[in-house]
C-alpha cells in the first residue's frame, strides 16, 4: 500500500504548492509500485507526475514522466490508456 499513500501525500503537497515534496513524493509512488511489479499504479504515479510537471511549465521532465506513463501501460495491456496519451500530446 506505499506506493498509494505516497501518491496521495504527492497530490496533496501540489495541493499545497509544496512542490519539492511533491515532486519527490511522486518518484517514490512510481518507485515502490515498480518494485512491487504494479504497472498500472505505477502508469498512474507517472501520468500524475506528468499533469505536476505540466503545471510547473517543466515540459522536458512532463514528457518523460509521460512516455514512463505510456510504457506501463503498453506492457500492462491498457491500449486506451496508451491511446488517450498519445492524443493528449
Amino acid at each position: 500500500w506505499r506506493n498509494k499513500l505516497l501518491l496521495l501525500e504527492a497530490e496533496q503537497a501540489f495541493a499545497r504548492g509544496e512542490m519539492e515534496t511533491a515532486r519527490v513524493k511522486y518518484g517514490e509512488s512510481a518507485d515502490a509500485a515498480s518494485r512491487h511489479r504494479f504497472l498500472n499504479e505505477e502508469g498512474l504515479a507517472y501520468e500524475l507526475a506528468a499533469d505536476f510537471h505540466g503545471a510547473r511549465d517543466d515540459r522536458a521532465e512532463r514528457d518523460r514522466c509521460s512516455d514512463q506513463a505510456r510504457d506501463c501501460y503498453q506492457r500492462w495491456g491498457a491500449a486506451t490508456l496508451v491511446s488517450l496519451i498519445d492524443e493528449s500530446r
